[in-house]
């Protein structure tokens, strides 16, 4: 399978629908110059119609347009059979037949929403530089390897270069947002440490000065798992107060994050949702290993002590 470099935004036309007076206005959308088997070697999917086939050329230029531009200019309707020309109107270029939909594809990255894309038959419209992609159960050196020998079959002196598995290139275009939501992750985790840490020092501190009460307590017939309670209630009164004011700094602060969020809202419900159960049974956890201390005081010993 193979890609022409994707061109700029082009202006195009939709025959039969009146074209606005005011060129910023006319449809726009990136245009691909694929082979036929473009869209089955990366497996996206068809929506509507065919794919390109090796028969669609200049003679009768067939055309295949994204989930996005079939959204955005055709408004629900169907787009399938519908003539779309590229150019401005004065242009000689020919009306392309809209033979199939397919679903979007991330070409500028994966947190940038996909653009109106229209992909015509690469031997309508060949460009270079171009793109070979394959898809192979072989290991990667024998695919490099099988490739440049069937290449320099065709021309000794054309050279392929850039040659890289496509989870490295989809890597790469992350690279930078994957190491921040590292560095975020490990002080979010320290921080959740030292938190669980604090909570369970200060409670267990609280327990050994309070062991007389505890005795008292117990000795005058309060049960363990009251004393219990009471520890881990004690405890999470001022987890729970810092979670309500976290919560609300949290929604006043996400949105000058939000460039840092990759598909996830700034208020999505589910994150908070399992942030907030996830801290909550860290704190129950720290608050519960000094409040079973507290259940298992001695009254005798706890009433002797000075």
């Amino acid at each position: 399978m193979l890609r022409a470099g994707r061109s700029g935004e082009a202006p195009f036309r939709i025959e039969g629908q009146p074209q606005p007076d005011n060129s910023a206005q006319w449809p726009k959308a990136y245009i691909l110059a694929v082979s036929h088997d473009y869209h089955r070697t990366l497996q996206i999917p068809l929506l509507a119609g065919r794919f390109l086939s090796a028969h669609d050329g200049p003679t009768d230029p067939a055309i295949v347009v994204n989930e996005s531009l079939a959204r955005t200019y055709f408004r629900g309707g169907n787009p399938l059979g519908q003539r779309i020309k590229f150019g401005n109107p004065g242009d000689s270029d020919p009306w392309n037949t809209i033979v199939g939909v397919v679903a979007d594809e991330k070409q500028d990255g994966l947190d940038k929403d996909p653009q109106p894309e229209a992909y015509s038959a690469f031997t309508a419209s060949a460009q270079n530089p171009f793109t070979f992609v394959l898809r192979s159960t072989l290991s990667d050196d024998a695919v490099v390897a099988a490739a440049r020998q069937t290449v320099r079959g065709f021309d000794p002196q054309v050279a392929i270069t850039d040659v890289a598995p496509l989870s490295e290139v989809v890597a790469a275009s992350t690279g930078s947002e994957r190491f921040r939501t590292t560095l975020l992750g490990a002080f979010a985790g320290v921080a959740m440490f030292l938190a669980a840490l604090g909570i369970y020092g200060v409670l267990a501190y609280v327990v050994s000065q309070r062991a007389r009460e505890l005795g008292i307590r117990l000795a005058l017939g309060a049960r363990p798992q009251e004393l219990f309670a009471m520890v881990v209630r004690q405890g999470m009164r001022p987890v729970l107060i810092g979670t309500a004011a976290g919560v609300a700094a949290a929604l006043a602060l996400t949105r000058l994050l939000a460039s840092l969020l990759f598909a996830v809202r700034p208020a999505d419900p589910v994150t908070y949702t399992v942030s907030l159960t996830a801290l909550t049974a860290i704190a129950l956890t720290a608050c519960a290993l000094p409040a079973i201390r507290a259940t298992r005081v001695d009254p005798h010993v706890a009433l002797h002590e000075d």
